[in-house]
């Protein structure tokens, strides 16, 4: 690690609030701000945790970490800037690309730089200290990141919403490319964080090498549906590619026998979340042909399974949109685990089927989507037949790379149920979540339970 790198620029005050335009004014631009109040409450409360000047690394800004406290969820720390001769847009919160380009330079030069009691340091490989400097550009504005371009070169990915403790992408990026390189992901080129005193080190930026795309794998298939098209061949491939990175997950952590302990308390916990689940949403689905009742039984068959599942690393938070579409093929992106539980909780192993059965309720939400309204999809019978012959391709292709790889979940007639199983786990959660903020989407995963319940229903 170089020296840490000082700047004689006067640091905001001791509310840090004023550089924004007071208090009034940036509580208006987090409400403005995708991911930002609104959800679980208004709020109540905002100060400074910390700040960094970036002027030595060519940028006239300081970088800072603001504490959110809701009225109604745990606080949280959120990232801005402050100060510079651009033009901040609100919704931005002054996050510039000048910004990008200042951590790339202290990532690649292995450097930090420290205001106060707040410090980030960068850290890369080779690859990355060849690049030069290359200019950023502004690229898509998520929940809890905005991504730059380099030049063609290098993806930057700089978190708004800052958790300490966190960083499992950027581990796990690097520590795959060392030990299965021949994995369609992206290529670790460095990171920044941000350490606080007294807090754990939080992930700030991920550096990976550049990937020319189609954009995201769900935005293509719904387009070839509503088009019409018929898929490429290669899209099986996905299944394959899934069960070739397991396998590669399988190589940094120790996995945990279907035997063991370890597995059957992961079963019963997933049984026992999926009926509390279930339990907050009956008076929703009992007014629908009693699915409610019927998805008891299927939460009842589930809780009797005997086979466990092994246990191991596993991507978390697998979808469609977590995967890049090219003209030969697939990257898999985006290997921070499922966002809505802790970064402790994300390291846990898991089952292998859970990242499965979110690919194929993503390709079912595919099939919605590609319907003139969201309502139609029920009664589109093509669009659910080629959802459908798609799933199929997809799990056929998982389990036969799996079975070359050697590794599996058991035989057939023991894995379907459990995928069945965490297909309605995971039918549930959207359901939950899509009543909560997005009613008009909730037929979606309503419609595949009611799928569910009646399979279980015909299987018995």
């Amino acid at each position: 690690m170089k020296p840490v790198l000082g700047d004689p620029a006067t640091p905001p005050n001791s509310s840090g609030l004023e550089a924004f335009g007071g208090p009034l004014a940036l509580w208006q631009s987090l409400r403005a701000a995708r991911g930002f109040g609104g959800k679980s409450g208004e709020i109540v409360d905002i100060s400074l945790l910390g700040s960094v000047p970036l002027h030595r690394l060519g940028c006239d800004q300081w970088l800072c970490g603001l504490q959110v406290r809701y009225s109604a969820r745990p606080a949280e720390i959120y990232l801005a800037a402050h100060g510079g001769s651009e033009a901040c847009d609100s919704e931005l919160l002054g996050l510039t690309p000048a910004i990008a380009e200042a951590l790339a330079m202290l990532a690649r030069e292995n450097a930090s730089v420290a205001g106060g009691e707040s410090e980030l340091r960068g850290r890369s490989c080779e690859a990355l200290r060849s690049c030069g400097q290359p200019r950023a550009v502004a690229l898509a504005r998520e929940q809890t990141n905005r991504a730059f371009c380099l030049e063609h070169q290098v993806f930057l990915k700089l978190q708004v919403r800052l958790e300490p403790g966190a960083g499992l992408e950027s581990h796990r990026l690097e520590q795959l490319g060392r030990v299965a390189p021949q994995l369609p992901i992206p290529e670790w080129l460095g990171e920044v964080t941000w350490h606080q005193a007294g807090c754990e080190t939080a992930p700030l930026a991920l550096l990976t090498a550049w990937c020319d795309a189609d954009g995201d794998a769900f935005e293509s298939l719904v387009q070839s549906w509503k088009n019409g098209s018929d898929l490429p061949s290669f899209w099986p491939l996905l299944g394959q590619q899934l069960a070739q990175l397991h396998a590669g997950l399988r190589l940094l952590e120790p996995t945990h026998d279907a035997n063991s302990e370890s597995a059957r308390g992961y079963h019963q916990a997933r049984v026992a979340a999926a009926r509390q689940r279930l339990l907050r949403l009956s008076p929703y689905l009992e007014s629908r042909r009693g699915l409610s009742t019927r998805l008891e039984q299927h939460l009842v068959h589930w809780s009797r399974l005997d086979h466990c599942l092994e246990l191991q690393a596993v991507h978390g938070d697998f979808h469609l949109g977590q995967v890049l579409s090219t003209p030969s093929g697939f990257r898999l992106i985006d290997f921070g685990g499922e966002p809505q539980v802790s970064p402790e909780q994300r390291r846990q192993p898991g089952a292998r089927l859970v990242d499965l059965a979110g690919l194929l309720r993503s390709v079912d939400y595919a099939a919605a989507c590609a319907a003139p309204e969201l309502a139609d999809f029920a009664a589109s019978e093509q669009l659910q037949s080629r959802a459908e012959s798609l799933g199929v391709a997809l799990v056929s292709a998982y389990f036969t790379e799996t079975a070359r790889l050697g590794y599996h979940d058991g035989q057939s007639q023991q894995v379907r149920p459990w995928l069945e199983a965490l297909l309605l786990d995971k039918a549930l959660r959207e359901l939950e979540y899509e009543l909560d903020h997005r009613p008009d989407w909730a037929p979606i995963p309503t419609a595949a339970l009611e799928r569910l319940a009646q399979r279980q229903e015909v299987s018995q």
